[in-house]
């Protein structure tokens, strides 16, 4: 947002994409704080719908949360997650899951307690599960497209040949 700030594209509208969990509530409030044009910035919360509660007491969620949690489990206990021996786990696992605390750090903790400290590691290929075997479109999903439409529809790109660029002396003039 800095590099942003200080370039030709400061003009521009900007999405800002962030988990709704507690990093993601202090990092919307610094940008909010900064001197940034607040006008042409749109945030949008992942998920849209609070899913679990932080020990902070936030109600919130990041992006495994946008999807189902049984689907988010089934991607987690995948053999190019985590070794068979745990992917066989699965079931017992789902006997201490609780939906209202956050998915990823609990499937973390159980791995951990279970001998196996790479699962904080796996969190792109987690994503990747996610993604290539999704089968309906997460309503937050939506909602960001519908968004960046929106947003592309109010505010259009110009084609360089009809943008006036600001004249600089001894640089452009």
């Amino acid at each position: 947002m800095r590099i942003i700030n200080k370039t030709l594209s400061n003009d521009r509208p900007i999405i800002v994409t962030y988990d709704n969990d507690d990093d993601g509530q202090r990092i919307v409030s610094k940008i909010c704080d900064e001197d940034y044009n607040q006008k042409l910035i749109t945030f949008f919360k992942i998920p849209q719908e609070p899913r679990v509660r932080y020990k902070s007491g936030h109600i919130g969620g990041s992006f495994e949360e946008i999807f189902d949690y049984n689907y988010f489990i089934d991607c987690c206990f995948m053999s190019n997650i985590m070794d068979i021996e745990l992917v066989q786990e699965k079931d017992s696992f789902f006997k201490i899951f609780d939906a209202q605390k956050p998915w990823f750090q609990q499937v973390q903790k159980f791995c951990a307690e279970h001998n196996y400290y790479k699962f904080n590691e796996k969190k792109l290929s987690i994503a990747e599960n996610l993604a290539i075997y999704c089968d309906k479109l997460p309503s937050t999903v939506k909602e960001l497209r519908d968004l960046i439409y929106e947003v592309r529809d109010n505010n259009p790109v110009i084609h360089p040949d009809d943008v006036e660029l600001p004249k600089i002396p001894g640089l452009t003039c």
